[in-house]
């Protein structure tokens, strides 16, 4: 693909490919001693993994080896890094980029947050639509001039001024309005000046980004979760294995591995199959539909605008050296807007006007005096009457309804009673109990069977 694309074999017969590379780890923090780490090379073009590799600090059959004074027993040993964690990236980059000739690859501020956000964005389009350097070395040097109203340089294809010049308004700036200030305006111009270089230009002109190998990283953590260990034998390489072929060929992986082996996959196995990646590529059409990622942009636009406010309302609560640090002379103990009052005054106002102290008096409740508990105890010189009572309910569960109460007394009075429930007596509780709904003459009763 490269070749078809223009790309000239070098003297050795290698063909560049341009590609992007991540690394990770499979522990959450940022300790950086995760013991086991994968890194990735994605074609820029295909979307791929044209590369990976695994690392792996430890392996338990060794390590309980070691722990007995033994000589491990044969096994499939995967360690292979006896460095820190932060090294396993350059060494698996190393790794991958000396193997690549020999495997021939088959496919192969002072600003507000809302202005930040509005100047990233316009350096992301830049980069997204300008694939020529010159035409990339226009766009990043005008985006600062069209943010603060000079659109001279500004192409037709993407200013809204030039389209209309009358009504156009800035949709996301604050207060949809152009930035005011020549100093400001000289320090971004400077800013942005260092990004329009040949050399810088050169760099963004492929438009490389990490996108896609964080999305492997997303694929190989739901394969091999952090909250486990998988390090200490073969099966964190499995994992990630399963991960990349995911990635390049789909959910019809798991096929190909029971054919390879000789299972059948089986016709539950195929139909998930066909589901889970009908189902991917669905997902993958409509967010990368503009409907979708207008969609997403409000949305975060309104996070950030509801979060900025309520910061500002609340003010200073969290951030780093922030503490509650008080001076007891200077301190003063408020009640919501207001700080507290000398209740004794009060008081003694009320006290010395009579016609008050009496009117405020009337409003008072009578004061009422708690009732004793009263104790029962068990009286020997009395004879007392035992009553067993039974219930029967329509099942067992949570939906059972009670349909008869039933007692006797100890010198043989009785009482029985149905109750017609709104469901009808379950089969096994109709065995038991030998009740049933019927319905007899129109209505429904509740009877013996």
């Amino acid at each position: 693909m490269a070749e078809e694309n223009g790309e000239v074999a070098d003297e050795n017969g290698l063909v560049g490919i341009p590609v992007s590379y991540d690394m990770g780890w499979q522990k959450r923090g940022k300790g950086h001693n995760s013991m086991t780490g994968q890194g990735v090379a994605m074609g820029l073009g295909t979307g791929n993994v044209l590369a990976y590799a695994t690392k792996c600090k430890s392996c338990r059959v060794c390590d309980h080896a070691k722990k007995k004074g033994k000589q491990p027993r044969r096994h499939d040993c995967r360690k292979n890094h006896v460095g820190s964690s932060k090294a396993m990236e350059p060494a698996v980059a190393c790794e991958l980029w000396n193997s690549a000739p020999k495997e021939k690859f088959e496919n192969s501020s002072a600003l507000s947050q809302k202005v930040i956000n509005y100047l990233g964005k316009c350096f992301t389009y830049s980069v997204a639509q300008n694939r020529d350097v010159n035409n990339l070395k226009s766009a990043i040097k005008n985006i600062v001039p069209h943010a603060f109203g000079d659109h001279k340089g500004c192409c037709s294809s993407w200013c809204g001024y030039k389209k209309d010049p009358l009504t156009y308004r800035h949709k996301d700036l604050p207060y949809n309005r152009d930035l005011q200030g020549n100093e400001l305006k000289s320090i971004l111009t400077s800013l942005f000046d260092e990004y329009a270089t040949d050399t810088v230009a050169q760099k963004h002109t492929p438009f490389a980004n990490s996108q896609r190998s964080e999305s492997l990283n997303s694929t190989i953590g739901s394969k091999n979760p952090k909250i486990r260990y998988y390090g200490g034998s073969e099966s964190n390489d499995f994992r990630v294995a399963c991960a990349v072929t995911q990635k390049n060929i789909g959910f019809s992986y798991v096929d190909k591995t029971l054919d390879s082996l000789g299972i059948d996959p089986g016709v539950t196995c195929s139909f998930h199959k066909s589901t889970m990646d009908k189902k991917q590529q669905c997902d993958k059409k409509r967010k990368s539909s503009k409907e979708y990622k207008i969609r997403r942009h409000q949305l975060q636009s309104e996070r950030i605008s509801k979060t900025a406010r309520k910061e500002a309302k609340e003010g200073k609560t969290y951030e780093t050296g922030i503490g509650l640090n008080l001076e007891k002379e200077t301190t003063v103990t408020t009640t919501g807007n207001n700080t507290d009052v000398d209740v004794d005054k009060i008081v003694m106002g009320i006290t010395n006007n009579k016609q008050l102290y009496e009117n405020l008096m009337k409003l008072v409740p009578p004061f009422t005096e708690r009732p004793a508990k009263e104790y029962l105890s068990h009286d020997p010189d009395k004879t007392y009457q035992f009553v067993l009572f039974d219930i029967e309910t329509t099942c067992t569960g949570k939906q059972a309804e009670i349909c008869q109460l039933s007692a006797i007394c100890q010198n043989g009075d009785t009482f029985s009673s149905y109750i017609l429930p709104n469901n009808s007596v379950g089969y096994y509780a109709s065995k038991v109990n030998n009740l049933t709904v019927e319905t007899i003459n129109g209505k429904e009763h509740c009877a013996k069977i």
